[in-house]
């Protein structure tokens, strides 16, 4: 008899159901080692509460719909943003709050600005941004007619290629 007859003749049931078995958990565990070693970024580190407050981002959101002319955002040539608010119909009106730039592919490059308007209402980001997908989520007080504050909320994306 030759090798391969003899080992054919040791294989029986019992000896399948193992080989099948101990296939199975080398995968699974290679399934959890490959988990593992996955990077898993949130987009928020307290995304409860954020979650608790989406409604009156749902409103600020509907302030900002019901603007006849809504901020822009535009990457200039040489690499800077440019973020243009609309004139208000207050012009004495200041607008205080934060432009958020969030990249979702790496956390570390997310930045926030507090904004400060020229006399044009725009304003020059010229923190240099990495190409690629950024979301712009911007978030201001205005005064309005009667004297209140008004809360707006904007998040635009921008595709950055420098």
């Amino acid at each position: 008899m030759n090798t391969l007859t003899s080992l054919w003749s040791k294989f029986n049931w019992g000896t399948g159901i193992f080989l099948f078995y101990s296939a199975f958990v080398i995968f699974m565990l290679s399934l959890v080692f490959m988990s593992m070693q996955q990077k898993i970024e949130l987009v928020t580190e307290n995304y409860y509460t954020k979650g608790v407050d989406f409604q009156t981002q749902i409103n600020e959101q509907s302030n900002v719909a019901a603007l006849v002319e809504k901020p822009t955002v535009k990457q200039l040539e040489n690499g800077n943003v440019e973020i243009k608010f609309p004139a208000s119909e207050n012009l004495e009106s200041k607008i205080n709050g934060e432009i958020a730039f969030f990249r979702p592919s790496d956390k570390d490059l997310d930045f926030t600005v507090p904004i400060q308007l020229e006399k044009t209402k725009n304003q020059i980001i010229t923190q240099k941004i990495e190409h690629g997908l950024w979301k712009i989520k911007m978030s201001w007080t205005e005064k309005d007619k009667t004297g209140n504050d008004k809360k707006f909320f904007q998040e635009t994306i921008l595709v950055a290629s420098n």
